[in-house]
């Protein structure tokens, strides 16, 4: 389970990393 939550959590920054430049971009 703490395997799992680490790794949901690695995509959420790892898409938040990415949105931001798409966000800003605007």
């Amino acid at each position: 389970a703490d395997i799992d939550a680490a790794h949901y959590r690695a995509q959420a920054l790892a898409a938040g990393l990415v949105a931001i430049p798409i966000v800003w971009g605007h």
